[in-house]
């Protein structure tokens, strides 16, 4: 077996070198090379795993795989950010001779000060026999779940379960021991988006509206009384979130949790099993949420300067995409129309080419020439949209309606909304983005990318 052909053994952290040739990046002609890309792209994230590090140890879960190089050395080819930030941390003067920016310097240095004696000096590590061993496993930590053989990743439930009881997970269980659910949305119960839920339970204003408040993290009921309709009222909320009629952009203000709890709390209590329909809070009678939501409404575009609203929040787990995302909720749209226009494509290209790697979506198309001779070529950018949307309906047919407006954008041609259109934004210099519009396409663009990032 091929893990049984693994040795362990502890290494001295002088005789481990960093892989060259790391996926992250492109390949590094040096040590020093490597020591430096790794710390200017990882940055901050690089230093607090350098303090982590010295304060709790490495994690006894993820050991360094390594091959045997010369001299006694050893390549380290899964682990090289734990390693990196050991040897930077450990070694002042090797930080001073790799010409970091002054930032990233001077926290290193501050690391080795404080936690030099608690870093250390070997690592316990599997040594495989020859790099095609160690690829195999390499791949399954880093490539998603690969049918169940790969890592899952926990959804915000499951680490909210593993981090102790929380007043999220007790409003489920509260909701879910009612009659008031009905079964299909109880089977989405196990997916819910807990993000929202933690909005309006942290919203002091929404949790009294709703008949609920929070003491020592427990939930607790204003009017006991009236606890069987405070519970009816909750179900509306599990379902709403459940079903996705209610969705993070819903909730991002105070001002608009308000305004939903207000919509909820004057809705008629749901019948026993029977599917509640969505909160529509533009058409409730109560005047208070429409004025709430107006007001938002007239606000939204003198507050909202960027093309992606700063309050969005993707797990973007690739590093330069990260970054990418990162400046777009920088970048003032009104000013950089054409830098948000280009770089909003680049984002979508390698969103998509991402999420296609880690789920080996196939984004070649054969064709038949002339001759009858077969070619492949790459989908276009219109193509590989449809293909990812495709495969998110197929595997969660309840979000077809959710990507509704990107099925637009594939399916429109003449309109500056279209997919089709989008290299022009790169390619002809007499085409123009306009700022109000690049913010409509990304509002209808939006809902693909929390699934991709999910």
């Amino acid at each position: 077996m091929a893990r049984d052909s693994f040795e362990y053994k502890n290494i001295d952290v002088v005789n481990l070198l960093l892989d060259l040739n790391n996926p992250r990046f492109e390949a590094q002609q040096s040590q020093r090379d490597a020591l430096k890309i790794l710390a200017v792209e990882l940055g901050q994230g690089l230093i607090r795993l350098a303090e982590h590090i010295a304060q709790n140890g490495t994690n006894p879960s993820e050991m360094p795989i390594v091959i045997e190089s010369e001299n006694g050395n050893y390549i380290v080819l899964e682990g090289n950010r734990r390693l990196a930030a050991i040897k930077l941390c450990s070694e002042p003067k090797l930080v001073d001779s790799l010409n970091l920016p002054s930032d990233i310097a001077k926290r290193l240095k501050s690391v080795n000060q404080k936690h030099s004696s608690n870093l250390p000096v070997n690592l316990q590590c599997a040594v495989a026999p020859n790099y095609d061993i160690a690829k195999m496993w390499i791949e399954l930590r880093h490539t998603g779940h690969n049918e169940g053989v790969g890592i899952i990743s926990w959804n915000g439930i499951a680490a909210a379960r593993f981090r102790g009881e929380s007043p999220e997970i007790q409003l489920l269980e509260i909701v879910k021991e009612s009659q008031f659910l009905d079964n299909e949305t109880r089977d989405k119960l196990s997916k819910i988006s807990i993000t929202n839920l933690q909005r309006l339970l942290n919203t002091p204003e929404a949790r009294q509206i709703l008949g609920i408040d929070l003491k020592a993290g427990q939930i607790v009921f204003l009017e006991p009384d009236d606890k069987d309709d405070v519970i009816g009222r909750l179900a509306i909320v599990i379902s709403d979130i459940s079903n996705k009629y209610i969705k993070v952009t819903h909730l991002d203000s105070k001002d608009q949790r308000v305004t939903y709890a207000t919509a909820v709390s004057s809705r008629n209590l749901p019948l026993s099993g029977e599917k509640i329909p969505a909160t529509v809070i533009d058409s409730q009678a109560d005047s208070k949420p429409q004025a709430i939501k107006t007001k938002r409404q007239k606000s939204t575009a003198k507050i909202r300067k960027t093309l992606i609203p700063i309050t969005l929040k993707l797990n973007i787990t690739q590093v330069r995409i990260s970054r990418i995302f990162d400046e777009l909720k920088r970048l003032k749209i009104n000013e950089f129309e054409n830098s948000s226009a280009v770089l909003l494509r680049v984002f979508m290209e390698m969103s998509l080419n991402e999420f296609a790697r880690i789920n080996r979506i196939r984004l070649k198309k054969e064709e038949t020439d002339k001759s009858g001779k077969k070619t492949e070529r790459n989908l276009t950018l219109k193509e590989r949209v449809a293909c990812i949307v495709d495969y998110l309906v197929d595997n969660d047919p309840s979000s077809k309606r959710e990507l509704h407006g990107i099925r637009i954008l594939v399916s429109s041609k003449d309109t500056i909304f279209s997919i089709s259109n989008w290299h022009e934004y790169v390619h002809n210099q007499h085409y123009n983005p306009i700022a109000s519009e690049l913010m409509k396409i990304w509002d209808n663009i939006q809902p693909l990318f929390e699934k991709v990032w999910a």
